[in-house]
């Protein structure tokens, strides 16, 4: 059983919300882009009833039920963001999306398309040395042996799908961008997840969190 079934979570992901809109300097007339928003349960649109959120996931219309005035849904994948003219939106938002992109091509091209269309940008993803890793809910999962990963699964009887834990030095050759920053970020005590944050005009580190949470 995953513990946020029986644990309401909504505290924590409000203010990781938070931090991630001081982070990126996020405005209220800011278009923002939400990548992987899901269907609507776990999207900043939960969070956020002012800016204008146009939503991209490759679910069908029919799951997403992120219903408000401010929140629009496109279904397209996020290595492919052609139907967005470049500069289309101030900032992008994405919690827990990249790291399901494999292999390294479609990563990089997710990447691309993602500083193509939007001015600033900010990504939540799993640490690769978080004590526990939120998909498998194991000690430094990560790190495991991979038949040892597989192994693992198997036995849980869970279904292996893709799921990739760049060390710092990988994610700096993805995004191949000097302004890149990479952030700690604890959701609650174990799990730790990395922020990854850049682009233009993205305020500096002591003014747009002055104050980090660590939960």
């Amino acid at each position: 059983m995953r513990v946020r079934q029986v644990v309401s979570t909504d505290g924590l992901r409000r203010r990781r919300y938070q931090r991630l809109s001081r982070l990126v300097g996020l405005r209220p007339t800011d278009r923002v882009l939400e990548l992987g928003c899901g269907g609507g349960r776990r999207s900043i649109a939960d969070w956020n009833h002012e800016n204008p959120i146009t939503g991209i996931d490759i679910l069908p219309p029919g799951r997403v039920k992120a219903d408000q005035p401010n929140f629009v849904y496109r279904r397209c994948d996020a290595t492919d963001l052609s139907e967005f003219p470049d500069g289309s939106f101030d900032v992008a938002i994405s919690v827990g999306m990249l790291e399901h992109i494999v292999p390294d091509e479609r990563l990089a091209a997710a990447i691309r398309e993602t500083r193509r269309v939007a001015r600033r940008y900010v990504f939540v993803v799993p640490h690769r040395l978080a004590f526990i890793e939120p998909h498998y809910q194991m000690p430094f999962f990560p790190v495991w042996p991979a038949r040892l990963q597989r192994s693992w699964i198997a036995w849980r009887g869970e279904r292996d799908h893709p799921v990739n834990w760049p060390t710092d030095a990988h994610w700096r050759e993805l995004f191949h961008d000097p302004t890149l920053r990479l952030l700690n970020h604890w959701y609650g005590p174990l799990l730790l997840y990395r922020i990854l944050l850049g682009g233009t005009g993205v305020p500096s580190e002591s003014t747009a969190d002055p104050d980090p949470p660590t939960a």
